[in-house]
């Protein structure tokens, strides 16, 4: 009976080791700790606005996946007898908007960092460190293919000023940074480094579609710059320091909507092909430029 949430008193908290859920009563000032042994979610949001994790950090975390199923790896992660993403994350989000990320740590983990999916817009991450993730630092979005549905698409998604370490190596085809289906996107300013798979992926669908801007969106209003990204792909080779995929419109709409200018990407002495900028599967409507790979 101590351990059930109706019960605990001011500065307390209680785990249900069924469910995985951690309730905690009262304010979380700086230096305050909570732990539970192999948790899979820790902060938990979903059909929220106006949500701010600020000089928090998140350590711990533990994924039971391969274990129970085997691992049978797609595209970014998306786990192909579910045909969606590995849910498991530090901070897990749905449908949320007006999301910010600002001066967090997350650091030995054994599931993404932050995973968010459904209906998204608003979303900033920003100023933080990741370092030693099993699954993706950031992982934004939905692996879908439906371009007409608008809520397969995230809006205003900003990753700036990160400094990303040390990412995927328990599950190599999760990137860095991945994202999916995005109208309007800056990924800027951060240094990613030691990656099983890509430091930067984004958009979705490998298909030659026929549409005028404006009609449907993979990726629209993207600008990364001003990256430094270095020892990506050190396990898988079809991918790059960053990874474009997906069509945007036809060449008769306006011909530049994206932006891809002063990353640089150093290779390291790993004996295979490693992509610098890799803008794959029908990916149109990109002016790359001012850009290094080494």
């Amino acid at each position: 009976l101590c351990n059930h949430p109706n019960l605990i008193k001011e500065g307390t908290w209680c785990y249900d080791n069924n469910t995985g859920v951690i309730c905690y009563h009262g304010n979380i000032g700086i230096g305050s700790e909570i732990s539970a042994p192999t948790l899979e979610k820790l902060f938990v949001f979903e059909g929220m606005d106006g949500i701010l994790l600020e000089n928090l950090e998140f350590t711990g975390v533990t994924d039971k996946f391969i274990c129970e199923n085997g691992y049978i790896s797609g595209q970014a992660n998306v786990e192909k007898r579910l045909n969606h993403k590995v849910e498991e994350a530090a901070v897990f989000a749905r449908d949320v908007s007006g999301f910010t990320v600002e001066k967090c740590r997350f650091w030995e983990l054994g599931t993404n960092a932050l995973l968010m999916k459904g209906n998204l817009a608003r979303i900033y991450v920003r100023n933080s460190r990741f370092e030693n993730i099993a699954m993706s630092a950031v992982s934004i979005g939905n692996p879908v293919g439906i371009l007409t549905d608008k809520r397969n698409c995230s809006f205003d998604i900003r990753v700036e000023n990160n400094f990303i370490s040390n990412i995927g190596y328990d599950f190599p085809s999760s990137p860095a940074v991945n994202l999916f289906r995005v109208d309007g996107l800056s990924v800027c300013r951060n240094t990613i480094e030691y990656c099983a798979y890509s430091g930067v992926s984004v958009g979705w669908n490998w298909a030659e579609l026929d549409y005028a801007l404006g009609e449907m969106v993979n990726i629209r209003d993207a600008n990364i710059a001003y990256n430094r990204i270095s020892h990506h792909m050190q396990v898988l080779r079809d991918g790059g320091a960053i990874y474009a995929v997906g069509c945007n419109c036809t060449k008769e709409h306006a011909p530049y909507f994206n932006f891809m200018h002063d990353n640089f990407a150093y290779r390291d002495s790993v004996k295979r092909t490693v992509r610098g900028f890799y803008l794959d599967g029908a990916a149109s409507n990109w002016h790359v430029y001012n850009s290094v790979a080494s």
